[in-house]
């Protein structure tokens, strides 16, 4: 993408923020702090901010916007105080940057002190590409520069240092050129899954070695791409939350992580953990006549992997076996966070309705506030599913009012095939109170209370959590384009990218201000890196 200057004030643009809030406002700053802006005639005292891949200015302290979810949900100790007083403002205010640089290929250099400044320490931001001022901000930068550059001045040898650590990690960028497509592995009316190999561009940390995971050679990953198509029926504010939230969720044996994320003109690119084994409910179809053995391992896994998002403050909304993703040793990985949502605090509530129909619990179909009750609702109909073959609730050939019924009122029955030990589960998570319901206690115990279900008596937590518990089902070798364990509807179309090219053969860009700040590579988790690292440890 070309390095931009975007113009923060105006009445057209204001209201729009108002109408669309970019993605930019949720995301937290890795770095900020005062800097002297040089240009050829002045030298002006401005607050910096790196949020994501875009640098932005403030002329005036006050107009700094608030830090963005990510800050104030996942700090180490939840508490305002142990956040940068400076930054931290009021949960209604909606400050407003001057410029925003996207700071995606641009060259960052330091310079040596002039002769006027000998207690200096300048830097230069050289952005690629065509530079876009808007007239506001036409200062911003030295405009008889041909690189369209930014002179910069910290106060500080040490504060250079950081300065240049940080713009040097958020000019880092990827593009489609960098991966190679192999395979379709997955499609949806949102987009395709590609199983791609990197073959370029910077390389993303993780947090440690996982021999259940593809991962490829030290110089080409193997990975799901996921492809998103963006048009006017976009919903912003679910593609946002997706991104955020998978950029938030620390690193987990059982949850499947982002790696990198960026965009063309109409497309949205998500590079996610390869998961070569498949999902459950292709291996639960194959091996029917284990699901007596099967059941109790994979509900454990699971548990542990909706255990971590709930530590964090996440619910999931969306739990299926088709979610449900295994690696190549058999273990799972809790798969698509694209209907998750980040609460304030465990006592946090929401209303929005998503799901799918037979999994919705009774307090989203009566449109009542929630919050993780809902995955504990949805726990148990997984628990059911994974002996009976599907959701308690599901009615073929039924309109969809029947099975809202049935939920409402708890109705389902037990086939034979489910012992005593997964009724008594599933009933206590299936309860149509959500106080009464098995985990959703005002002592908040939740998943420490499901642990303690009869049902879980021969479960080691501490040997799954490592991962020293044999899986009863290992996936089939995964052939020599690693899909064997994929559906040939998928793995034989043919392999292409999304075309940008509109009808009359224009590029146009969707989306541009609220998508601002898309691109993401995960940082090592073994150091001390920005906000990501700090808070979400």
């Amino acid at each position: 993408m070309t390095a931009k200057a975007m113009q923060g004030t105006g009445t057209l643009h204001a209201q729009m923020q108002e109408e669309k809030i970019g993605l930019l406002r949720k995301v937290a700053p890795v770095h900020s702090g005062p800097l002297r802006r040089r240009t050829r005639f002045l030298k002006a005292l401005h607050y910096f901010e790196i949020r994501s891949s875009v640098l932005l200015l403030y002329k005036s302290r006050s107009k700094r916007a608030n830090p963005g979810f990510l800050e104030s949900l996942f700090s180490k100790s939840g508490d305002a105080d142990s956040i940068d007083s400076e930054i931290i403002q009021a949960a209604s205010s909606r400050g407003q940057w001057d410029a925003a640089f996207d700071m995606s290929g641009a060259k960052v250099t330091a310079l040596s002190a002039d002769e006027k400044g000998g207690n200096s320490f300048p830097f230069r931001i050289s952005f690629e590409g065509i530079f876009v001022l808007s007239v506001s901000v036409i200062d911003a930068c030295d405009k008889d520069s041909p690189q369209r550059s930014l002179y910069l001045t910290a106060a500080s040898a040490e504060s250079r240092s950081e300065w240049l650590h940080h713009c040097t990690r958020a000019a880092r960028s990827l593009s489609r050129a960098d991966f190679e497509p192999l395979k379709t592995v997955g499609k949806g009316q949102w987009g395709k899954v590609f199983l791609v190999r990197k073959t370029s561009g910077p390389v993303a940390g993780r947090a440690a070695a996982d021999p259940g995971l593809v991962t490829g050679t030290d110089n080409v990953e193997l990975l799901a791409l996921k492809e998103v198509q963006l048009g006017s029926n976009t919903n912003i504010n679910h593609v946002q939350n997706e991104r955020l939230i998978m950029q938030a969720v620390p690193p987990h044996q059982f949850v499947v992580g982002m790696l990198y994320a960026f965009r063309t003109p109409r497309f949205l690119y998500y590079a996610l953990d390869f998961m070569n084994g498949g999902d459950l409910f292709r291996h639960w179809r194959k091996h029917r006549n284990r699901r007596t053995e099967m059941a109790p391992f994979y509900a454990s896994e699971v548990l542990l992997a909706l255990e971590h998002l709930h530590k964090h403050c996440v619910i999931y909304r969306d739990l299926k076996p088709e979610n449900v993703l295994l690696d190549s040793q058999g273990h799972i990985r809790l798969a698509d966070l694209g209907l998750a949502k980040v609460l304030k605090s465990k006592v946090d509530r929401t209303s929005s309705f998503c799901g799918t129909e037979a999994y919705l619990a009774p307090e989203m179909i009566l449109r009542l506030p929630y919050g993780s009750s809902v995955d504990f609702w949805q726990y148990g109909c997984f628990v059911y599913e994974l002996y009976a073959g599907r959701s308690p609730f599901w009615l073929p050939r039924k309109p969809r009012k029947f099975i809202r019924e049935n939920i409402l009122n708890g109705v389902f029955a037990y086939p034979s095939v489910v012992p005593e030990a997964a009724k008594d589960i599933t009933g206590a998570l299936l309860q149509v109170t959500e106080a009464r319901r098995l985990g959703c206690g005002k002592d908040f115990a939740a998943w420490d209370d499901v642990k303690r279900n009869g049902f879980f008596a021969n479960t080691d937590w501490e040997a799954l959590a490592l991962k020293k518990t044999t899986p009863p089902v290992l996936p089939a070798d995964p052939g020599k384009d690693m899909v064997n364990n994929f559906d040939d509807d998928f793995t034989n179309q043919a392999v292409f990218w999304g075309n940008d090219v509109d009808a009359n053969g224009a590029s146009p860009v969707f989306y541009e201000g609220e998508l601002e700040g898309f691109s993401f590579i995960r940082n090592n988790f073994n150091e001390v890196e920005g906000n990501e690292d700090k808070q979400l440890a």
